[in-house]
């Protein structure tokens, strides 16, 4: 049976948790994939009511990131190594692992909108968004847009510009005729949530 040894909210994401686990030995040209589960809120060590999050394909490595959970939630996660697959319907499974409970980050800012405040060769933008619970600061990230097929355009390419406690802030020193994106990610002590975002062409 295998055990996990971590389950950890990925940073700069809402909704996912990186799992990881010990590999299982092999023996008898038994070669083990594994499946991973979760149940939202109740943290008992009993696994029923499983949702698997590997149903579609299983793993054959030690870890595996589980996607589309709700923010800032509690989570118990299992797994079990299995030989069955595609070719071998008849397999064997483990039985579950003893469960490992992980909380997702905050939620993403909604209503992330923003106003010209000034214009001109020292412009200046306003960024807002509604906050964010369990949130305890906002980092504020500005991209000034070049790529036209926005291959580049994510948070990813973007510089932090502020971080703040409140629900807004002022950038200054942007500049007319370009093209601007502003990200905000709520942030906590677990890390950050996914970003919102806004964009703003400045024509003066």
């Amino acid at each position: 049976m295998p055990s996990i040894t971590t389950a950890t909210a990925v940073n700069g994401s809402s909704n996912s948790v990186k799992i990881t686990w010990t590999a299982v030995t092999v023996t008898d040209n038994y070669t083990p994939i594994y499946r991973v589960y979760y149940k939202k809120g109740t943290l008992s060590a009993t696994p029923t009511d499983l949702t698997e999050a590997t149903s579609s394909y299983p793993v054959s490595g030690t870890e595996y990131t589980v996607t589309g959970l709700d923010a800032l939630a509690d989570y118990a996660f299992f797994i079990k190594a299995t030989s069955q697959s595609i070719i071998n319907a008849n397999g064997v499974d483990s039985d579950f692992s003893l469960p490992k409970t992980a909380k997702t980050n905050v939620a993403k800012p909604s209503n992330v909108a923003n106003t010209i405040v000034t214009s001109g060769t020292n412009a200046s933008i306003k960024v807002t968004w509604d906050a964010v619970p369990s949130a305890t600061s906002y980092k504020v990230y500005l991209l000034e847009v070049t790529d036209i097929f926005g291959l580049n355009n994510t948070i990813e390419y973007a510089t932090l510009k502020n971080t703040v406690t409140t629900t807004e802030v002022t950038i200054t020193g942007l500049t007319s005729a370009k093209s601007y994106q502003f990200f905000v990610r709520a942030s906590n002590s677990a890390g950050d949530g996914t970003a919102g975002e806004t964009s703003r062409l400045l024509w003066f």
